[in-house]
């Protein structure tokens, strides 16, 4: 994070800093991601002297920009290039309560992000992906399974797999096979983001339940604070 802080701060590099659900293997790591996401800085992240050397090289930048000349001044500056540049991108699954769970402890999660849930594929695209992986593969219409129905009173269904596969000459049925095992994935990843994008609008109206009552709560402290301060007076 420091080099990234660095990157973005001081040398003005676009970064986009990419993180996935199952990188998190301690849950402190949250802690800085929420920092970023919040206020786009984290305390104690560098020494005093690393500080030192961050202000000394942004010192002619600030200037330039009209930034006065104070150490609170130069942190404010090189955190609003880290804002600027730094771009954070959490690759996160909303299945089972490991998200919910996280969004309560860190609200910047959910507060100071936008959720972009997979939505379904349009017609359109699975057109065209199919039409990409399929484009080499000969298909070809058998009659015969309509010319045999009038004798066996039914006609011969085959599956579009396992069509696919006899369509393809047997030195290519391996690849064919990984082709089917991919969109075996790919029909049980979009299963799977159409229930994701469920349990983000669940989440979404349980904390929007949840800050309502933090208010109440918050309202109600207030009071007897108030009322405290009153009886101290008399």
């Amino acid at each position: 994070l420091r080099s990234v802080y660095v990157a973005a701060g001081v040398r003005g590099n676009p970064i986009v800093f990419l993180m996935t659900d199952s990188q998190i293997v301690n849950e402190h790591f949250l802690v800085y991601i929420n920092g970023i996401i919040t206020s786009g800085w984290i305390p104690d992240l560098f020494p005093k002297e690393d500080i030192d050397n961050i202000l000394g090289s942004i010192a002619n930048e600030a200037k330039s920009a009209g930034v006065p000349d104070t150490p609170e001044s130069r942190i404010n500056f090189f955190v609003s290039k880290v804002k600027k540049n730094l771009h954070v991108v959490l690759a996160f699954s909303p299945v089972g309560d490991t998200f919910r769970t996280r969004a309560r402890r860190f609200p910047g999660l959910v507060n100071s992000t936008v959720i972009d849930p997979f939505q379904p594929w349009p017609r359109d695209a699975l057109v065209s992906v199919a039409e990409r992986f399929l484009k080499d593969v000969e298909m070809s219409v058998d009659e015969s399974p309509d010319e045999r129905a009038p004798v066996q009173l039914r006609h011969a269904k085959v599956a579009p797999g396992a069509h696919l596969v006899l369509q393809v000459p047997a030195g290519e049925q391996a690849d064919q096979t990984d082709l089917l095992r991919l969109v075996d994935r790919l029909d049980v990843g979009l299963s799977t983001l159409r229930k994701t994008s469920q349990d983000v609008t669940e989440l979404q109206k349980d904390l929007k339940i949840t800050m309502e009552k933090v208010g109440e709560k918050k309202v109600a402290t207030d009071k007897l604070i108030e009322q405290g301060r009153r009886k101290g007076r008399h």
